[in-house]
């Protein structure tokens, strides 16, 4: 169970956490820029680019997410442990 407590956390980390780590990093260099420079208005726009570009690429991670069970054992991982990272 502790196997698979740790390997659920780490897909859901590789697969759900960095993604959104990485485009908000870009997301927080072109609102500071926009900011600083007074486009107030850009820095709006970017945060509504950057939702709508989360929100299509959280689509397929999710079927990713869903499907962590049956993907790990396809990667010869034990099934029982698997079934654990749901």
């Amino acid at each position: 169970m502790l196997a698979g407590v740790g390997m659920g956390n780490m897909f859901i980390n590789m697969i759900g956490l960095t993604p959104a780590w990485g485009l908000h990093s870009a997301l927080e260099t072109l609102v500071s820029q926009d900011y600083g420079s007074g486009k107030y208005e850009l820095c709006g726009i970017h945060l509504w680019r950057s939702r709508i570009v989360l929100v299509l690429m959280y689509i397929p991670l999710s079927l990713i997410l869903l499907n962590a069970d049956t993907i790990l054992v396809a990667l010869k991982q034990d099934p029982e442990v698997a079934e654990y990272t749901i």
